[in-house]
């Protein structure tokens, strides 16, 4: 079966007509799942996995959420996860604290070749610098469930399990697919004010610190039309 015949599907139809209600796009991934997995076994894999995330993104709020995803996809190594994520964050770091999160995605994707302590040795003063530092523990609690599942304690580290678990699949599909990167992959995406705030802010920094095209992501660090 060609790939033109797998993701037409219908499953792919709905699974990105909720996503483009929920965020205003609809996802790069969805198709590249369902070709991946199959409808039936996409179709239960959303709706198994979703409505706990989701559970999560409301207890946790959305910077919390998309920081630990964005970490955990730069270790899995899946640039697209890490962008859409991202830049999640980077839209609601700039609505709450009125100034940009100090990190792009490919400057945090980059990290993905290092070990995993030194990713948190690195991101622990960028964390202190934009007022985040409460989540310098989290993130070292997710890389000890990572490495040691049955560490697990408390209701807070069964939903660092459970992202572990999601964006172990996601991070694989976006890779082994090579899924384009899209947009934020949040509600906040639908808020045009936010986003064009945030582009003309990293415009501004961009002519002041010129940065080179990222060779992780393959486009150019800076540019408000790649999201990041």
């Amino acid at each position: 079966m060609t790939l033109m015949h797998k993701v037409q599907y219908p499953v792919v139809f709905l699974l990105e007509a909720i996503g483009d209600q929920l965020w205003g796009f609809k996802p790069n991934f969805v198709a590249a799942l369902v070709m991946q997995e199959g409808p039936r076994r996409a179709l239960f894999w959303f709706a198994k996995n979703m409505p706990k995330y989701e559970h999560i993104l409301e207890a946790w709020g959305p910077i919390r959420t998309h920081l630990v995803v964005a970490v955990l996809s730069t270790m899995n190594g899946c640039a697209y996860t890490t962008a859409g994520h991202v830049y999640a964050l980077q839209l609601h770091y700039l609505k709450n604290n009125d100034r940009l999160f100090p990190l792009t995605g490919s400057e945090i994707f980059e990290l993905h070749l290092l070990p995993e302590e030194e990713i948190l040795q690195r991101l622990e003063p960028v964390l202190i610098k934009a007022g985040l530092s409460e989540e310098v523990f989290l993130l070292h609690r997710m890389v000890e469930l990572r490495r040691e599942k049955s560490l697990a304690l408390s209701d807070r580290d069964y939903s660092l399990l459970h992202l572990i678990k999601l964006f172990r699949m996601l991070n694989v599909c976006g890779i082994s697919n090579e899924v384009k990167i899209d947009q934020a992959h949040d509600p906040i995406n639908k808020n045009r004010a936010v986003r064009d705030r945030y582009a003309a802010l990293r415009k501004s920094q961009a002519h002041v610190q010129p940065v080179a095209p990222s060779p992780a992501f393959g486009i150019t660090v800076l540019s408000p039309e790649d999201y990041l």
